[in-house]
């Protein structure tokens, strides 16, 4: 299911019940913005959301399912760059992005009470931002991506928030 066609003002429900595997459910995944194409799929226990976005700026909001957060929720993010993605669930936010130069170090941040504090790999809130291959495998090497993928850390949904606020931007625009 994509929500390409949509109007861009216009702020979207779609109610995954109709989306396969989430026959049971009454989850929802709002988008506002038309140049993305977003599909969402629920296979044993990873939700995967995957995001192909023309303008290379969008967001998503994905509301907690009736029955609980899945065990790992997974973003494949189809953009040429990852200059800025941001995971919000209403008390923490991360601020993820890896540097289009050099080794393509990846910087996170975590926006909490005010403060903002940098993640490293022994954070509850580290995650890994994994390349994607033209053929959506991940590799190491963010030179040849074709896009991201991101495992959100568990410490973003244990105190179960509501919902979880996805943007992303491609590349810094002057």
């Amino acid at each position: 299911m994509t929500l390409r066609d949509r109007p861009r003002a216009l702020l979207i429900a779609i109610a995954l019940c109709c989306i396969s595997g989430f026959a049971e459910t009454d989850e929802r995944v709002f988008a506002g913005d038309q140049e993305s194409d977003i599909s969402v799929d629920l296979k044993d226990e990873v939700l995967l959301v995957r995001i192909a976005d023309r303008d290379g700026i969008g967001r998503l909001t994905v509301e907690r399912p009736s029955a609980g957060w899945p065990q790992a929720i997974k973003l494949r993010l189809h953009l040429s760059g990852l200059e800025s993605l941001t995971i919000g669930n209403g008390k923490q936010t991360l601020r993820v992005s890896v540097q289009s130069y050099g080794k393509h170090r990846q910087i996170i941040n975590l926006l909490e009470n005010g403060e903002e504090i940098a993640v490293d790999k022994k954070s509850p809130y580290w995650l890994k931002v994994g390349s994607l291959t033209a053929k959506s495998k991940t590799s190491d090497d963010p030179a040849q991506a074709a896009g991201f993928e991101v495992t959100l850390p568990d410490k973003m949904t244990s105190q179960d928030p509501k919902s979880l606020e996805i943007r992303w931007i491609d590349f810094y625009r002057n």
